[in-house]
């Protein structure tokens, strides 16, 4: 029987961006976690990913109103030195901070352009990018990104 921890890093891939990109299953933005002892109950004792690695690693559990930050901007990343802990204001603000607001006219961005080609790199597809990651950019413009043919 596996440990909770082995459980856990069997469903990581780690990318040379340092990122450790989570390919169990997901909510689409977020990566999801079987953990029945995790501190706080969820529904079914699923968790999101990153918040199970900030636990698992780093023995932190955000408490009501906080959330688990990715300085990587990469929701699917588990890397516990990429996550830390903030208020909802906090996240938000970064993520505007950083021109992730999601509108339909966005275009990619280097950052952008930078993530989509590390999911490619990791195995996930072009609809599973376009989906649940960039529904604003076309599949064949994340094609296109992901081969370097366009930023």
């Amino acid at each position: 029987m596996k440990s909770t921890i082995e459980r856990f890093e069997n469903k990581i891939i780690k990318c040379e961006s340092g990122c450790w990109v989570w390919s169990g299953a997901n909510s689409g933005r977020y990566g999801k976690f079987y953990f029945p002892n995790y501190p706080i109950k969820y529904s079914k004792s699923m968790v999101s990913s990153h918040r199970a690695s900030i636990y698992l690693y780093k023995g932190l559990v955000p408490k009501d109103g906080e959330d688990v930050m990715h300085s990587c901007d990469n929701g699917l990343c588990v890397n516990p030195s990429h996550l830390s802990i903030g208020t909802h204001r906090e996240n938000m603000l970064d993520m505007v901070n950083k021109g992730r607001c999601q509108n339909h006219s966005m275009k990619a961005s280097e950052d952008f352009a930078y993530l989509i080609k590390m999911y490619r790199e990791a195995g996930f597809t072009v609809r599973f990018i376009h989906n649940y990651l960039c529904p604003s950019i076309s599949e064949s413009q994340i094609s296109r990104i992901s081969r370097g043919m366009r930023r």
